[in-house]
């Protein structure tokens, strides 16, 4: 046992603490640990704001922790969104000559500093990212072999979800005795604003809830999971609480602002909407079709097969394709439940 233990390559993985329950990349990384932890010794490097005990944080600014986990490590795996961040990252990892793996989890061209990152992502030995637009957008200046196309999802493992608080599973309940009831849910990893909107457009399911009931249709019911990180971001939560409260909507539109499964959250669902103004490869998308959900999503992005599109920022094209779903039967996307995915990566981690 101690001679295959010893064989194990190190992996460190840089991002989000694989530890949260809410943002895509924290759980793209929760279920990769979950996929990889027989096949290599995995170590973190933390970014997130919340605070784990055993992990570390690159918060602390303890430079040798840092340097040290890098040098112990075989494989260092990067999955920073914040570009100050990545860079540095792929510097050290590459200056302490460590075999190094970036995924680039959103649309790469809508970031500033663009010839920086290309610059730094030169240096690594392989490129991982979620969509079309970055890649096509990155072989125009890296060569094609560093990249690699792999949606972000990877299966849900339902034993380590946790469970729906009571007072979430209450308000569900209540809402099922609705003769015909359809309940949506949608997400935000946190409140920001893009160019003047909602990037994750939860101002867009007011909106929609609110117009629903206007044209009677008061079976429809839409829970919010919003999380807030700073004054800013209480500040946006509370104004939409306001708007409900004005709207007088509270009854058919729920705004969670808690860490909860949202793949548990899906299967109690009819609707995954995900209504944003910009996208990488959304989790919540591909885990809707995994668990055959119908799913909206804008069009800003290409989604994948068997998503339903309404123009971005459009709350009437929104509305026309919510309504539509009533008589839809749309062909699911079951294809990524084919893909092994821990021979893919442990590939791409050169762990074998």
């Amino acid at each position: 046992m101690r001679k295959n233990v010893a064989k194990k390559k190190r992996l460190l993985i840089i991002g989000p603490a694989p530890h949260n329950n809410v943002g895509g990349v924290s759980i793209h990384l929760r279920r990769l640990v979950s996929l990889l932890k027989d096949a290599a010794l995995i170590d973190y490097v933390d970014e997130g704001r919340i605070r784990w005990d055993g992990v570390f944080n690159i918060r602390s600014l303890n430079l040798f922790k840092y340097l040290g986990k890098i040098l112990k490590s075989n494989v260092v795996y990067i999955n920073s969104s914040v570009f100050i961040l990545r860079i540095c990252n792929i510097l050290a990892s590459r200056l302490l000559f460590r075999k190094t793996i970036v995924t680039i989890h959103r649309d790469l061209t809508i970031e500033k500093h663009k010839r920086i990152t290309i610059a730094a992502l030169k240096l690594c030995d392989d490129v991982i990212v979620v969509n079309d637009k970055t890649l096509d957008f990155l072989k125009k200046h890296i060569n094609a072999s560093k990249l690699h196309l792999i949606p972000a999802f990877l299966p849900p493992i339902m034993d380590e979800e946790p469970e729906i608080p009571s007072h979430v599973k209450d308000w569900i309940n209540n809402a099922r005795k609705s003769e015909n009831s359809i309940l949506m849910i949608s997400n935000a990893s946190r409140l920001v604003m893009r160019n003047g909107e909602d990037l994750y457009g939860m101002d867009m399911c007011i909106d929609l809830i609110s117009k629903l009931l206007e044209m009677g249709k008061s079976n429809y019911y839409l829970v919010f999971i919003a999380m807030t990180y700073s004054d800013v971001q209480n500040q946006m939560l509370e104004s939409y609480k306001q708007k409900v409260a004005e709207l007088k909507i509270e009854n058919n539109f729920l705004i969670l602002n808690e860490q909860l499964s949202y793949v548990r959250l899906i299967t109690m669902s009819d609707i995954v909407l995900r209504t944003t103004n910009t996208d990488g490869d959304a989790i919540s998308i591909r885990e809707g079709l995994y668990m055959k959900k119908t799913v909206i999503a804008s069009d800003v992005v290409k989604r994948p097969k068997g998503v339903l599109l309404f123009k971005t920022r459009d709350i009437n094209s929104l509305i026309d394709v919510v309504l539509s779903c009533e008589n839809n039967n749309q062909e699911i996307d079951s294809t990524s439940q084919e893909i092994d995915y821990l021979d893919l990566y442990s590939r791409i981690f050169d762990l074998y």
